[in-house]
C-alpha cells in the first residue's frame, strides 16, 4: 500500500520513521511474540501490530493548540474510516499530535471514548467526510459548486467568503440529518450504529503543552537509547546510537526502496539487528566524512536555536525550528541520494563541501517565513533539474546561492556575482535556468543595485560568441536579492521585503 496521505512533508515522514522505531524498541521489552511488528505507511503513517492492531496517523501544527475542524485531523478520519470499512474488529485508530486540543474542543475529545454526547460524534464524523467529499467529484462541481454560488449571492461584497465553514452551520442547522448526504461521497455514507462502532475504536494522543518538531525528533532518540539500554544494559551508547541507525534504515528500506517485499520490520529482525550489530555495516550513513558534515549541521541547529532565545526572538523559535528541522532533513535526504559534495555545490559556489553556510541560507529563508506570516506554508529543496533550489509554498522560487564565510568576495556585490556567473558555468547549471529567476544570495551588500550591464563584461568565451548573447541575456534576465531583509534582525523598508508581504 502506497501512502496514506500525499501531503505528507519529508521532515514529517523523517518523525514516522523515528516514531517506528520508537515503537519497535518498545515491542522488544513488552511484546510476547517475536512476530509483532511496526511497520511505516502500511496502512496508516505508524502501524503497530501486538495483541491489538494499531493504526496512527502522527501530525504535526505550527499553532498552538488544535481544533477539530483542521484538515489534518478531518483528513485522517476519512483515512481511518477507509481503513475501518474493510479491517477486522480489534483494530484500534489512534490520532497522534504535538500540540494539545484548545480549550473548547478540549471536552469533545476527552470525553470520546464515553457514550456521552454520541448523536455530536457521529454528526462530527459525518462533518469529516464532508471536508473530504467536496473537494472530489462529482461533489466539487455539483452540489458543493451551486452552495458556493448561493453564498456569493448571500455576501456579494465578501471578498474571502469562507464556504467549507459555511456549509458546516448550514448542515447544523438543518433538521433532516439527510441534508448531509448530499455533501458526502457514496463510499462514505454508512448508517449510524457503523459510525457509532467506528467511533469506539479510535483514541487520540495529544501533550499538555505544545512540543516542537526539533525537540520531538530529541525525545524520540532518547526513548530509542533508554529502551535499548533496557533490553540489553551492556550495550555502550555508541553501540545503541548504530544499532538505532540500522533499525533506522530497515525502516527506511522497506518504504522507498523499489521491488521490496519487506513491509514490515518485526520483534525477531530487531533482536537481530542487536545480536549481530558489531557485523553489520551502515549503507547509507557510513561514511565518516559524511558523518561529519552531519555532525556540523546538527551543532548549528543546536546553536542557532541557543542564538534566537538569547536575541528574545522565543515566540519565533518553534516556527522556526520546525521548517529548519523539515530542512535539514530534505538535505540529509539529498546528500544521501546524490553525494555531498553535489548537492552543497548547488547552495555553496565553492570546490568544497560547507554544509554550514547552506544551514546559514535555511535559517535566513525560515525567518523571512516567519517575518511573511509563511510559516504554515511547506519549504522545499528543490531537485537538481532547475537552477532554482528552493520552493515556498506553491508560488514563491528561489536559487540561493552563498560564499565561504572566509571568503572576502562575500562583501563586494561585483566579485559576489563574477564567482556566481564562474560556478554556474563550471558546473553546467546555467543550461538549468528558465531565465527571469530570483537569485539570493548571502551577503549583506547591496547586490539587487548592482548595473546589469557589468554581467556583459563577465561573461566572455572568445570561442562561442553566439552563447556569450544568449548567457548575458540569461544572466541579465535574474533579479538579484541579499538575504539582509530576510532576517530577524532587519528593521526598516527593503522593495523586497515588501514584495513577499504582500505590501
Amino acid at each position: 500500500m502506497g501512502s496514506t496521505d500525499v501531503k505528507h512533508s519529508i521532515a514529517g515522514f523523517y518523525y514516522q520513521v523515528m516514531l517506528a522505531c520508537k515503537e519497535l524498541a518498545l515491542l522488544l521489552n513488552t511484546s510476547t511474540s517475536d512476530e509483532s511488528y511496526v511497520a511505516v505507511e502500511y496502512g496508516a503513517d505508524v502501524r503497530i501490530y501486538d495483541h491489538v492492531d494499531i493504526r496512527m496517523e502522527a501530525k504535526f501544527y505550527n499553532d498552538n493548540t488544535f481544533t477539530r475542524y483542521k484538515e489534518a485531523i478531518t483528513h485522517s478520519m476519512y483515512n481511518f474510516f477507509v481503513s475501518f470499512k474493510g479491517a477486522a474488529t480489534n483494530v484500534r485508530y489512534r490520532f497522534k499530535c504535538n500540540v494539545p486540543v484548545n480549550k473548547r474542543d478540549l471536552p469533545f475529545f476527552t470525553e470520546w471514548m464515553t457514550s456521552t454526547g454520541i448523536a455530536e460524534k457521529v454528526k462530527y464524523i459525518k462533518e469529516c467526510f464532508v471536508y473530504e467529499s467536496i473537494e472530489k467529484e462529482p461533489i466539487v462541481e455539483g452540489e458543493y459548486k451551486s452552495f458556493r454560488t448561493y453564498i456569493d449571492s448571500m455576501y456579494p461584497k465578501k471578498k474571502r467568503p469562507r464556504y467549507k465553514q459555511a456549509l458546516i452551520k448550514h448542515l447544523a442547522a438543518q433538521s433532516d440529518p439527510a441534508e448531509y448526504i448530499k455533501y458526502i461521497l457514496p463510499s462514505l455514507i454508512f448508517d449510524d450504529p457503523d459510525l457509532e462502532r467506528f467511533i469506539k475504536q479510535i483514541d487520540f494522543d495529544f501533550p499538555a503543552a505544545k512540543v516542537s518538531k526539533y525537540e520531538s525528533i530529541a525525545n524520540l532518540k532518547s526513548a530509542i537509547d533508554l529502551e535499548l539500554t533496557k533490553f540489553n544494559g551492556s550495550l555502550t551508547a555508541e553501540q545503541r546510537n548504530k544499532i538505532m541507525l540500522l533499525v533506522l534504515e530497515a525502516f527506511l528500506d522497506s518504504t522507498v526502496t523499489v521491488g521490496s517485499n519487506v513491509r514490515t520490520i518485526t520483534v525477531a529482525d530487531c533482536k537481530a539487528i542487536v545480536a549481530n550489530h558489531e557485523t553489520q555495516s551502515l549503507r547509507h550513513l557510513n561514511k565518516a566524512e559524511y558523518q561529519e558534515l552531519i555532525q556540523e549541521i546538527e551543532q548549528e541547529l543546536s546553536d542557532y536555536e541557543y542564538i534566537l532565545r538569547k536575541n528574545e526572538y522565543n515566540e519565533y523559535v518553534d516556527d522556526i525550528m520546525s521548517i529548519l528541522i523539515g530542512l535539514k532533513e530534505q538535505l540529509h535526504s539529498e546528500m544521501d541520494h546524490y553525494g555531498s559534495d553535489k548537492v552543497l555545490r548547488r547552495f555553496v559556489m565553492s570546490r568544497r563541501s560547507y554544509p554550514i553556510e547552506v544551514m546559514r541560507l535555511f535559517q535566513s529563508i525560515t525567518e523571512m517565513m516567519v517575518k511573511t506570516n509563511r510559516h504554515d506554508e511547506s519549504a522545499s529543496v528543490v531537485d537538481g533539474e532547475h537552477l532554482n533550489n528552493m520552493q515556498i509554498g506553491e508560488k514563491l522560487h528561489f536559487s540561493l546561492r552563498a560564499l565561504p564565510a572566509a571568503r572576502s568576495a562575500r562583501s563586494d556585490a561585483s566579485l559576489l556575482m563574477n564567482n556566481f556567473i564562474d560556478h554556474t558555468q563550471e558546473n553546467f547549471e546555467i543550461s538549468k535556468a528558465a531565465g527571469g529567476e530570483t537569485i539570493i544570495f548571502d551577503t549583506e551588500n547591496d547586490i539587487c543595485q548592482l548595473p546589469l550591464d557589468e554581467i556583459n563584461n563577465t561573461v566572455i568565451d572568445i570561442f562561442k560568441v553566439k552563447d556569450n548573447k544568449q548567457h548575458q541575456e540569461f544572466y541579465k534576465s535574474f533579479r538579484y536579492r541579499c538575504t539582509k531583509c530576510l532576517k530577524l534582525s532587519f528593521i526598516g523598508k527593503c522593495p523586497f521585503l515588501q514584495e513577499l508581504k504582500g505590501e
